[in-house]
């Protein structure tokens, strides 16, 4: 079989996909054959004078609720390095010891612990002002890793790209990507959650009921397509939504 069968035929199951779960699942299977298990895509995209982030991913849902609470996003020396960079690169590339502070070696170090021991990334640039970075995470040393990526980056290329093309149209996400914004009093409750305050002092301080605040925090949640209430307050800093 070409290599490149299986790259048609996910450009055929993505074109056919109707929703963002399908479209998932097959980008997922379509990894497994190249032996990658895991996958996180990222999206900035202009709009209405803010910039919408678009989070897909697969990591165990352990580490993502670690890396959301921690608020390693803007230390990540990989979403950093992707940003400058064109062409496929493995994390080593982007991970010198000498160029880290002592927060991006732990962030390095805790993703290890979770077996996310090695990765790779495709930036992806367009259309127009809109920036994204496709990674893949394996279990695999460095050396070996790789070499993998050496051998498969142009395949992940192209899957990372008809991704990529699918997911800021617009259609498989659900709605126009300008109207992905939580109401004034689910920004409020956004706010509180940023700055670490639990239900029942947030529904004293808005003088709400306690049930009232987890009805804001559900609808913000499914609103910004986030994985819980801390992702979802961290997503809506970074889509300029909230002020702390």
């Amino acid at each position: 079989m070409d290599r490149l069968d299986h790259i048609a035929r996910f450009a055929a199951e993505a074109e056919a996909a109707s929703d963002l779960e399908t479209l998932r699942n097959a980008l997922i299977e379509h990894l497994k054959r190249l032996g990658l298990a895991w996958f996180a895509y990222e999206a900035d995209i202009p709009a209405d004078n803010a910039v919408h982030k678009i989070v897909i991913n697969n990591y165990p849902a352990d580490w993502i609720d670690h890396y959301v609470g921690e608020n390693y996003g803007p230390d990540d020396a990989v979403l950093i390095h992707s940003g400058s960079q064109v062409r496929p690169f493995v994390w080593s590339d982007a991970i010198g010891e000498t160029q880290m502070t002592n927060r991006q070696r732990r962030l390095f170090r805790e993703a290890r612990e979770a077996d996310l021991c090695s990765g790779g990334v495709i930036p992806l640039h367009g259309p127009g002002k809109i920036r994204g970075t496709f990674a893949v995470a394996s279990q695999l040393d460095d050396e070996v890793f790789a070499k993998l990526f050496g051998l498969r980056r142009y395949e992940l290329q192209l899957l990372a790209n008809y991704f990529h093309s699918h997911i800021v149209d617009g259609k498989i996400v659900g709605m126009p990507l300008h109207t992905v914004k939580p109401s004034l009093r689910e920004r409020q409750v956004l706010t509180h959650i940023a700055l670490g305050r639990a239900r029942g002092e947030i529904a004293t301080a808005m003088k709400i009921q306690e049930s009232t605040v987890k009805d804001h925090i559900k609808r913000a949640t499914a609103t910004l397509r986030a994985k819980n209430k801390t992702h979802a307050a961290v997503l809506a800093y970074a889509m300029g939504l909230i002020q702390l």
